[in-house]
């Protein structure tokens, strides 16, 4: 896979399964696997709720955008946060490396998400409203798209297996 363009952005709505998958596939890759919601807490020293709540989602998407390019280099897997979708400037950040839509059933989705954490956007909007207002914008961005309905294992196999297709 040498000739794939680097770095592998995973993107798609909350509770998709980016930063599962991430880890997975960084692992049978063997790259360095980037959370950017991660970064955010760390460079903000609070978690992306409080951080919105305070601050507000345009500061939050400010800082997305610094997180964004200072680490869209190099051969890693990045799991980004939904919305990264939201901002224009991020496609053609990303465009230099390869992009996953990881479409996710939707009554998965909302099965994952009532067991997880706070998330602001969610009291704001429901899953079924952002996969409408988002799901073109995912389409735009990626340049494959994978089901992430089976077995993560299985899903990590089919985004290897399309990557390859890609050289």
């Amino acid at each position: 896979m040498e000739k794939l363009k680097y770095p592998i952005y995973l993107i798609g709505l909350p509770g998709s399964g980016k930063s599962s998958i991430g880890i997975l596939l960084s692992k049978k890759l063997n790259l360095k696997h980037i959370d950017l919601d991660k970064k955010i807490v760390e460079k903000e020293n609070t978690n992306i709720y409080d951080l919105i709540k305070i601050k507000g989602e345009k500061y939050f998407r400010f800082i997305e955008t610094e997180i964004l390019k200072k680490n869209s280099y190099g051969k890693k897997i990045i799991s980004c946060g939904g919305g990264i979708v939201l901002n224009p400037t991020h496609k053609n950040i990303m465009k230099k490396g390869t992009v996953v839509y990881l479409i996710t059933d939707l009554e998965k989705i909302k099965n994952r998400l009532s067991r997880g954490k706070k998330r602001p956007l969610m009291e704001k909007y429901t899953i079924d409203q952002l996969h409408n207002i988002r799901k073109k914008k995912y389409i735009e961005f990626s340049d494959l798209v994978v089901e992430n309905n089976k077995e993560k294992k299985d899903v990590v196999e089919k985004i290897i297996s399309k990557l390859e297709e890609l050289i």
